[in-house]
């Protein structure tokens, strides 16, 4: 058994492709590329696969992850699943690991490009609030959260807001949410129209998990 870990790009209209629909994706270009996949065991074998963090339909990322098994060394797997893959998405790179970091995941940084941007005195009041509740969506549906133990940073760049939130299986933040509670707690702020893009999957220390 062979583990690659496969860094990705997905840009462009790739965005508009569900989590479901982008792992059916992955594993018919994984077919089409003819690799030795490895496949689980029972009555419904399926390729082992497995991903770091799934994005929300409408957000690029430029350093997204997945995992997957083959039955044998595949030198060339990163340029031959490229060549396969849809539209939007480019395989950058795979590396041959025994050790699976994606439970270290514990924050993500995010640049986020909105119509109209806080002035940076409204964002530093923001993150002066000792509590944040916002409605926030769950598995169990829709309830009032405290957000700013989720928040780490927030800044301007340029015209795009940069943020540093919390992201992993245990907690995890959306952009989105953290727009609306900019809006909901900045007097006559409004964001418009934004668009959302993953810069990177952290650890504890904030340093990329691979």
């Amino acid at each position: 058994m062979h583990k690659y870990v496969v860094r990705y790009t997905k840009e462009g209209d790739a965005k508009f492709i569900s989590h479901l629909d982008f792992l059916r994706a992955v594993q018919r270009a994984m077919r089409r590329a003819d690799l030795p996949i490895k496949y689980s065991e029972g009555f419904n074998p399926h390729p082992c696969l497995s991903f770091a963090q799934p994005l929300g339909i409408g957000v690029t990322g430029e350093n997204e992850w997945f995992e997957a098994e083959m039955t044998e060394e595949v030198p060339d797997l990163a340029s031959r699943l490229d060549r396969a893959m849809p539209r939007g998405v480019h395989i950058r790179e795979a590396i041959l690991e025994v050790k699976n970091r994606f439970a270290a995941i514990m924050r993500a940084e995010y640049l986020v490009t909105p119509a109209a941007l806080p002035e940076d005195v409204a964002i530093a009041a923001f993150l002066a609030r000792e509590e944040i509740p916002i409605e926030k969506r769950t598995k169990s549906g829709t309830k009032m959260t405290d957000i700013r133990p989720m928040i780490d940073t927030i800044s301007r760049r340029d015209k795009q807001l940069f943020m540093r939130i919390a992201a992993g299986s245990a907690v995890n933040l959306k952009p989105q949410t953290v727009m609306d509670a900019l809006e909901a707690y900045i007097p006559e702020y409004h964001a418009g129209f934004c668009r959302y893009h993953r810069l990177a999957l952290l650890d504890h220390d904030n340093q990329p998990i691979y």
